[in-house]
């Protein structure tokens, strides 16, 4: 998969707690302190003023730390004289290797970001012809806004089930807008599955899939299209969420569909198709008297087809939630969820992976 490649360089990711800190955290003057009983110091931070640095855990060999950057700031990342070892906000550093690490912080500023992935092409009985074209766009993104968002706790961040699915992530945004902008003109005169097609294939490449643990420290973080895409990560909701969020704006019938499982759910989203038109894959259901088919979001280094889903789950299991977009108040609307076929909307506490 493609990643994403940034013109201007900024934090990826912020750590929203769900790790035990074991240390006395930094008190925003500088370095954080180490870890009670120890001698280990953490990386110090480039100016206190913009950020410092926090230290999550300490374990016989390794120092797990954060970059927390003050309001108006950003992390730029962590350096070892001239040379970036890291860009990610929580990194785990080698005790022997973190002495003269420095966390380098920067003032808010709007972050371009290049996204590369690649177009489906389709052929002339309107089924995909296999090939694609290289494709590049650079949205704009204020760093500033992404901080302030991804540490609000006011939104259900955490949440493992809502009802609708995670429509109160959706957002009328700017980037969204930029992104929209771009790929409307790609996509006129296309029928139903081909936009929806054009679309898996857009959100596939460009974001890398990456577990919640991973990337926030916490089990389960529900984060907004905006979010997404300016780390270029997210696990299968947070896919799904910015999936839902441009197609809606497109004007797609599209939704999310969500599979519960007593270790793990999943989710992903759907499309309707035109009237006659057909998916490649065989996960197609109807609702309504509308034939919608299946979209995964979350894959890596692949391409799936709509209407394509894992053996893993079966469509009829799974449970629907239709989104429509109001463009007048630009307020995304949730129907209540339902099951699809057979399955049952519990609204059991779920952890989506």
């Amino acid at each position: 998969m493609n990643r994403i490649l940034i013109t201007v360089a900024v934090a990826v990711l912020a750590v929203i707690g769900g790790y035990a800190v074991v240390s006395n955290l930094g008190d925003g003057e500088g370095a954080g302190s180490g870890v009670s009983g120890s001698d280990t110091a953490p990386p110090e931070s480039s100016d206190p003023v913009l950020g410092h640095v926090e230290v999550v855990a300490e374990y016989s060999s390794e120092i797990v730390v954060r970059a927390v950057p003050a309001d108006g700031a950003s992390f730029y990342g962590w350096f070892s004289g001239d040379a970036m070892v890291s860009d990610r906000m929580f990194e785990t550093f080698d005790i022997g290797a973190v002495d003269g690490v420095e966390a380098v912080f920067n003032e808010g500023f709007t972050k371009s970001v290049e996204y590369a992935w690649e177009m489906p092409m389709f052929a002339s009985d309107g089924s995909l012809s296999g090939m694609t074209r290289h494709e590049v766009v650079s949205i704009g993104l204020w760093s500033g806004d992404y901080w302030s968002a991804v540490q609000d706790d006011g939104r259900l961040r955490h949440a493992t089930y809502a009802d609708p699915m995670p429509v109160f992530m959706l957002s009328d945004s700017d980037a969204v807008d930029q992104v929209v902008e771009y790929l409307e003109p790609l996509v006129e005169g296309m029928t139903n599955y081909q936009k929806a097609t054009v679309l898996a294939y857009f959100v596939q490449d460009v974001i890398d899939y990456e577990s919640d643990s991973s990337q926030y420290g916490v089990t389960e973080f529900w984060a907004t299209p905006d979010e997404t895409l300016y780390t270029g990560r997210g696990d299968c909701e947070d896919t799904a969420t910015l999936y839902v969020n441009i197609g809606a704006r497109m004007g797609l019938d599209v939704g999310f569909v969500a599979f519960e499982d007593a270790r793990m759910g999943h989710m992903s989203a759907a499309v309707a198709l035109d009237d006659g038109e057909t998916a490649r894959g065989n996960a197609v259901f109807e609702v309504d008297g509308v034939r919608y088919a299946y979209v995964e979001t979350a894959i890596d280094n692949a391409h799936s087809d709509v209407g394509q889903l894992s053996s893993a789950y079966r469509i009829t299991d799974g449970n629907w939630t239709r989104v429509t977009y109001d463009s007048e108040s630009g307020e995304y609307i949730g129907d209540s969820t339902v099951p699809i076929g057979t399955g049952t909307v519990t609204g059991a506490p779920m952890i989506y992976g």
